[in-house]
């Protein structure tokens, strides 16, 4: 039995026809009111829609195969055991990263490796939390299939965290 690998729409840049995207983009980013006193971000989204557009013009889709562990692994870990709890604790403790980084005092940076410890016990915690309950539902006799699945989805996330 063969399993079918999914595809999706993907640029195909070996049939790019890069002189006329060239062409285009040169000609658009001459003629533009691009505003250089403007936010950083903002510029460089405006540069990017740019690039997008005249890419969707000269570069064809093709098929390939869809990797699946990094497209679909943040909805994975959301999905089986994150919460706006953990998510809470991510940006606090990268906001006191960025503190630390900033100043470099010797507080901020232990304050920022306490967060840390924080965060990693509650992640620790929510996934054993997530799998007492995977355990606790499953049904050995009738989803055998799905319990194989779900076992080797974490083993994929826990490496990959």
């Amino acid at each position: 039995m063969t399993t079918k690998v999914p595809t999706k729409l993907s640029w195909n840049f070996k049939k790019a026809d890069w002189p006329r995207f060239t062409n285009l983009l040169d000609n658009e980013l001459r003629t533009s009111p691009l505003n250089f006193n403007q936010h950083p971000d903002k510029l460089c989204n405006d540069i990017t829609n740019i690039m997008i557009r005249y890419a969707k013009e000269t570069i064809p889709l093709g098929t390939g195969k869809i990797v699946f562990w990094s497209k679909h692994l943040e909805e994975l870990k959301r999905k089986l055991f994150w919460s706006e709890h953990l998510e809470e604790l991510k940006r606090k403790r990268d906001a006191l990263g960025n503190t630390a980084d900033q100043t470099g005092r010797t507080e901020d940076v232990q304050t920022w490796r306490q967060q840390s410890t924080v965060l990693r016990q509650a992640i620790l915690q929510a996934k054993r939390t997530a799998f007492d309950n995977f355990l606790s539902n499953i049904n050995y006799q009738s989803d055998s299939q799905r319990t194989f699945q779900q076992i080797s989805t974490i083993k994929v996330i826990a490496n990959a965290l």
